[in-house]
Formats: structure tokens, C-alpha cells, sequence
């Protein structure tokens, strides 16, 4: 079972979300106008924020690409479930969920406000990628679903496939912030981890393969893979 489809429905369902923690720094970018140059450089703007979730996508996959060599497939898939729903609860319970060191994550909010006052298209994507670095506790729970994909061509799928979801909002807001009211914002903040809890079950379900058919096909079962040995017996 492909759920390359949820990656692009937690991007689009949570991007209101993402309005709160990254709308003010986007529309402090001086490329807001409603100008064909201005749209240009907003595109470009995202299409480096998009890449950076394919750069995350890489590296993760790569993660699962090593572990499928002594994991079976269908167990990253648990594996990913269960670390979303350990993320969703950490946030419920209100417990930071920051990976890295606060000093690193002054990194890419502080080159993002150095290059600001550039405003050149050369400095406009990469802007964008910097932003796509900030932590984001919608990233991290893509970037784990990814995972469990178990291969990198995947997981770079899936969370291009994020980044779309999150790109019509995203790239709209300048003209539709003043319509996008608190409590619209609330909304889809409350629907989100509702959302983010059904595609971690999917994701166990796919792994459990407990033979229903398109929620959880059985698998024919194939050992993971292993590394030819010199032991093996010669024909």
C-alpha cells in the first residue's frame, strides 16, 4: 500500500498551522507585492523550502535504506507509526520537542534576516531552504513517516509530496492573510494531529500486514537483505 498521499494531505491540512509559526517571517520577505517579478521570487522562495524538505527526505531515507538491510520493510513502517504517535503525545502532553541545540537554531533565522535586505533571486531560494531547516514539529512527523517508506527514492516522494501540500497557502498568503481569521487558524490546528494519528496507523497497519486488503496487505515475507560473504559455497 502507497501512502504517498498522506505526505501531501498533512502538508495541505497543516499548512494553516505553519501560517502561525513561519506567516510573519514570510510576509516580512520584500517580495510580497503582487507583481510578476514578486511572484517569481516567491516561487523560487519555495521551491527552496520545498527542496530542503527533499534534502531531509534524502538523509532519512538513507537512515531507512541502512536499516532495511537488518530490518524487514513492513517493521520501519511500524517503527514510523510509533514515533509519530510518541511525538503527537509529547506534544499533547506540552514537552519540547526541539532535536537540536537552541545555538544551532539560531543559525537559519539569523542568515535568513542577514540576506532579507539582499532581495536578489540568487539569495531568494536560498532563503527558502534556511526556512524549510527550521524546526517544525509537522516536518519532523513527515520526515518519520518517510521512514518508513525504507528507501530514499521514497522518502525524497514523500516529502516532496509534503511540500506541495503546504505550498498553495504558503505561496498565496500574502493575498490572504487578512482573511485567515484566529479561529480558522485554531481549526486546522486541532485537525492536524487528528490527522498526524491516522497516518501513523496507517503506517502500522501497512507494517502488522494483517491481510486486509488495501489497509493491510499481507507481505510475502523475504529476508532482509544481506551482505555476500566469502562463505558461500562455490558451484
Amino acid at each position: 500500500m502507497n501512502l504517498l498521499w498522506t505526505g501531501f494531505l498533512l502538508g495541505i491540512t497543516g499548512t494553516i498551522h505553519c501560517v502561525a509559526m513561519c506567516g510573519p517571517l514570510i510576509l516580512a520577505l520584500p517580495f510580497n507585492q503582487n507583481t510578476s517579478t514578486a511572484w517569481v521570487k516567491r516561487l523560487l522562495y519555495h521551491a527552496g523550502r520545498i527542496t530542503s524538505y527533499a534534502i531531509i527526505g534524502m538523509a532519512v531515507g538513507a537512515i531507512g535504506e541502512v536499516a532495511s538491510i537488518f530490518i524487514y520493510q513492513q517493521w520501519l513502517s511500524v517503527i514510523s507509526g510509533v514515533i509519530i504517535l510518541l511525538i503527537l503525545a509529547l506534544k499533547f502532553l506540552k514537552i519540547k520537542t526541539n532535536f537540536f541545540p537552541p545555538a544551532f537554531l539560531k543559525i537559519p533565522s539569523s542568515l535568513i534576516q542577514q540576506m532579507r535586505g539582499k532581495n536578489t533571486f540568487f539569495f531568494t531560494p536560498i532563503m527558502g531552504m534556511l526556512n524549510g531547516f527550521l524546526p517544525c514539529g509537522l516536518v519532523y512527523i513527515a520526515a518519520t513517516a518517510s521512514f518508513g517508506e525504507g528507501s530514499g527514492i521514497y522518502s525524497i516522494e514523500y516529502m516532496l509530496a509534503f511540500g506541495a501540500g503546504t505550498l498553495p497557502v504558503m505561496l498565496f498568503l500574502p493575498l490572504i492573510s487578512k482573511f485567515l481569521s484566529a479561529k480558522i487558524n485554531l481549526s486546522f490546528s486541532k485537525i492536524s494531529p487528528y490527522l498526524a494519528t491516522i497516518v501513523a496507523c496507517l503506517f502500522i497497519l501497512r507494517g502488522l500486514a494483517l491481510g486486509v486488503p488495501y489497509l493491510s496487505p499481507k507481505i510475502s515475507h523475504q529476508e532482509p537483505n544481506k551482505v555476500e560473504g566469502c562463505c558461500e559455497k562455490m558451484e
